[in-house]
């Protein structure tokens, strides 16, 4: 596999890795996805969901169980249906193609689902996008919510959505999330079993589509396949350094040797494989009724996150590498005049965060509050003028790699976006009209405004150029950040839609390439389906 980066082993210089556009066939070196595959719409499934499962009856008491945190500073999402689901075991001998290849190494795998699905696909498409057309437009019929399982319409007022809302979310996202997940439930438990950083760094897009789609809908069943995914992976942590921490295994190229005795994972794969791990924890461990439910389970997962990595990297090896110092002077945009912000000093905040809101600790919160008022202090009025209340970062300052000199790209850009997304759902430094801003920073600059061929630009200001080997529009990831601003800004919703529905269809150009990996498809109808519950609550 063709590397697309430099390893950097300083803590001066970003480590860029291929976030996961090597899982995206325009770069993969081998096969195209199926578009067999990527067709799969289950809207066979859907009509069957809408016409005799709707949303789960709950009552205020009920309602605030299973979706209302104890933590007060934290803005909830309520699911908008409930389930107990029997989550998936994690443990898994097939074998699983080596990172970064995921995509297209699993053909073999996916070409039976394909080929068992292409004598719906043609009536699939048509029933369910006459579906989502009917429930986008506010006309669906009220009786196609209602559920033998004691489910009422009134389950949407408990939750906020409309009628049309909750079907869109039952109809298609949820079916569609579901037929990619059966598809490739293999190949994720394989990535699990593996043991490697790095294949962890791409566990960790299935881990956050699973957490979204539980936040959607309540379904237990997607918590619980993420915790147990999760208790699997730690249970792989076998690897010593001189300190005595756990680690995962690396290749070579993966990882490092200066903390000995054996090559450990880089920084970047630490913090990428456990962001979803914290979030995991805190959810559970803030939330009454989940904690009753997975408060143990959830509290190892929070243990190994504090101690294997983030006091590893914090404490036991601040002589060989001042983790903290780096991302510190890093945010701060005095100091640090003339490069981005590295996306692994807003990963660390993120996780940082989520664990201070489970156990506070004024040592975490001191940084990560800091590394935020970093990122906030970066946000300047779009310019040239933009759509009213545009707000970008870092324009012309230089990237990691040399040649960038522009702003951020937007792949990695997510990561910024989602912690900015997280810190305001938590009431810390960021405001509403800073991620409305950024809504409208990607709408109205990076989209080129087209739903029947969306392209989003290489550049969160616009710009277009090559990135890496890559061409115009070819480095439009959306689908770990970006997309969920559309809880905030409509045209962002319309958009990623937009971008779902050319992957269901089987149209490509390059971003639509770059999203339609198994993790872009996950991660699209995820959080499509959680947007639709947040904006309805007003969060």
């Amino acid at each position: 596999m063709r590397k697309l980066f430099k390893l950097k082993l300083s803590a001066n210089h970003c480590t860029f890795a291929p976030i996961d556009r090597a899982v995206v066939p325009i770069d993969s070196g081998f096969a195209p996805i199926d578009r067999a595959v990527a067709r799969i719409h289950c809207a066979v499934f859907a009509v069957v969901i809408v016409a005799a499962v709707g949303l789960s009856a709950c009552d205020s008491s009920s309602s605030s169980n299973t979706a209302t945190a104890t933590d007060t500073s934290t803005k909830a999402v309520a699911g908008v249906a409930t389930g107990t689901g029997t989550g998936t075991t994690a443990a898994s001998t097939a074998a699983r193609p080596a990172a970064g290849t995921s995509a297209s190494n699993t053909t073999s795998n996916t070409a039976a689902n394909a080929a068992s699905s292409a004598s719906v696909n043609a009536s699939a498409s048509t029933s369910a996008n006459a579906v989502a057309n009917n429930t986008s437009n506010g006309t669906a019929n009220n009786s196609t919510t209602t559920s033998t399982a004691g489910s009422s319409v009134a389950a949407s007022a408990a939750s906020g959505l409309s009628i049309a809302q909750k079907n869109l979310i039952q109809a298609k996202y949820q079916p569609y999330f579901d037929s990619v997940y059966s598809t490739y439930a293999s190949s994720f438990d394989a990535m699990v079993a593996s043991g490697n950083g790095r294949r962890y760094y791409d566990m960790s897009y299935v881990h956050a589509a699973h957490l979204n789609m539980y936040e959607a809908t309540a379904d237990r069943k997607y918590l619980e396949r993420s915790l147990s995914w999760m208790e699997a992976q730690i249970g792989l942590a076998n690897n010593s350094d001189a300190a005595g921490r756990r680690n995962w295994s690396a290749d070579p190229n993966d990882g490092e040797t200066r903390f000995g005795p054996t090559i450990v994972p880089y920084l970047l794969y630490d913090l990428q494989s456990t962001i979803e791990f914290a979030r995991l924890a805190r959810l559970v461990l803030t939330t009454a009724a989940l904690k009753t439910s997975y408060g143990n389970r959830a509290q190892a997962i929070y243990d190994f996150v504090r101690i294997n990595i983030v006091d590893k990297w914090l404490v036991d090896r601040k002589s060989i590498e001042d983790t903290a110092a780096y991302w510190t002077t890093n945010a701060d945009p005095v100091k640090n005049r003339t490069y981005w912000i590295d996306d692994r000093t807003m990963m660390a905040a993120r996780i940082l965060m989520d664990l201070d809101k489970v156990t506070p600790s004024p040592r975490y919160s001191a940084l990560y509050t800091t590394l935020l008022n970093g990122m906030k202090a970066r946000l300047v009025s779009w310019s040239p003028p933009g759509p009213a209340g545009t707000i970008t970062w870092d324009q012309k300052r230089v990237g990691f790699e040399l040649g960038f000199i522009s702003a951020p790209d937007t792949a990695h850009g997510n990561r910024h976006v989602l912690t900015m997304i997280e810190a305001y759902r938590n009431g810390v430094v960021f405001s509403k009209s800073d991620v409305q801003g950024l809504g409208k920073l990607f709408a109205g600059v990076m989209w080129n405004k087209s739903v029947s061929d969306p392209l989003i630009t290489n550049f969160v200001d616009g710009s277009n150029a090559g990135y890496r080997t890559y061409p115009p529009y070819g480095n439009g990831a959306i689908y770990f950040g970006w997309e969920q601003l559309g809880a905030w800004e409509p045209q962002v919703q319309s958009l990623c839609d937009a971008v779902l529905d050319a992957i269901i269809a089987g149209r490509s150009n390059p971003t639509v390439a770059y999203n339609a990996s198994e993790f872009g498809r996950l991660g699209l109808a995820a959080s499509l389906s959680r947007n639709l519950v947040v904006s309805a609550q007003g969060l």
